[in-house]
């Protein structure tokens, strides 16, 4: 039946392919990206911890017009906009964070996001740290 919210479970790393392969794209009226390396880390550490992070709202739409850009304004390398991709219209913060935290191949994030959101992961306690805070035994997030 056309037009009932659908709920769906989806796997982080599918999340991310979605957003390499320009499945999800943001409306043009959404605010732009303004999560520091807290909130993001914060984040993370959520997830680690299977904190619910809330739900992601998209539109399934047929009708992609030209008011849209790419998570994190970041082009894909390999994709443009599906014909029928999907609009994120909550959660794009949350996205934004995953993608510029866990660089998923098949993006390029520019050099000043990288350096932003070098995050890693200390198997000693458990936690996600910024690069500044890096512990003896840390894994890149």
């Amino acid at each position: 039946m056309k037009g009932l919210l659908k709920p769906d479970t989806i796997r982080i790393s599918d999340l991310l392919k979605d957003v390499v392969e320009a499945e999800f794209v943001l409306p043009r009226f959404q605010r732009e990206f303004v999560w520091n390396k807290t909130q993001v880390i914060d984040l993370l550490n959520s997830i680690y911890e299977q904190i619910p992070i809330g739900i992601f709202l998209l539109w399934d739409s047929d009708k992609l017009g030209e008011a849209y850009r790419y998570i994190g304004d970041i082009t894909p390398e390999k994709h443009g906009p599906k014909r029928h991709s999907k609009y994120v219209l909550d959660g794009q913060q949350r996205l934004t964070s995953l993608l510029f935290a866990l660089k998923p191949d098949g993006i390029r994030l520019p050099q000043e996001i990288t350096k932003q959101y070098d995050i890693y992961f200390s198997v000693d306690d458990e936690c996600f740290y910024p690069k500044s805070q890096k512990k003896q035994i840390c894994f890149n997030a």
